[in-house]
């Protein structure tokens, strides 16, 4: 079929093949991470250049690829990670001194702001585009970075979002 090299992941207590996803598959995000060197070099190129960065929100940390095995960029910065999964946020307080917080972030009200917010691959998966964005803008101060994969798989003719409040 057209879709042999897809790979497809449910995440939460929903079933992938005969596995639940009751951990942090840190695997799983560091194969995601791997396959994508140019994006996360544009990316670390571009913080780089923000020396007036210091608070930094990552809308999606999963399990802290960036915080955990890349902290040497958040060196003398306030680094907060956010994502959904439990299992991922109490993974990334297990192996990271930065802060975590569960929860989902369209639904959230946070009571700060941040110098910069970012995201990777995110915003295909979430149920509301338009509010993910308004909330990553209402929560910015002076950056915002936000990439998409819209467009990586050109054989898709229809983008399907399966959301389910009991597991998030």
């Amino acid at each position: 079929t057209i879709f042999r090299n897809l790979k497809i992941r449910i995440i939460g207590k929903s079933e992938y093949g005969n596995k639940q996803w009751e951990k942090a598959d840190k695997d799983w995000y560091k194969e995601i991470h791997n396959e994508n060197t140019e994006l996360h070099k544009d990316f670390q190129k571009y913080l780089s250049s923000k020396n007036d960065v210091i608070t930094i929100l990552e809308v999606g940390c999963g399990t802290g690829v960036y915080p955990i095995q890349q902290k040497d960029l958040f060196i003398e910065k306030k680094y907060t990670g956010l994502d959904f999964s439990k299992p991922n946020i109490k993974f990334c307080k297990e192996h990271s001194d930065f802060e975590f917080i569960q929860g989902d972030f369209i639904k959230m009200e946070l009571d700060r702001s941040f110098d910069l917010v970012y995201s990777h691959a995110v915003i295909d998966h979430v149920y509301d585009i338009d509010e993910f964005l308004r909330k990553i803008i209402k929560l910015c101060k002076k950056y915002a970075y936000v990439n998409a994969y819209r467009g990586y798989f050109p054989e898709i003719d229809e983008h399907i979002m399966n959301w389910r409040d009991d597991d998030n």
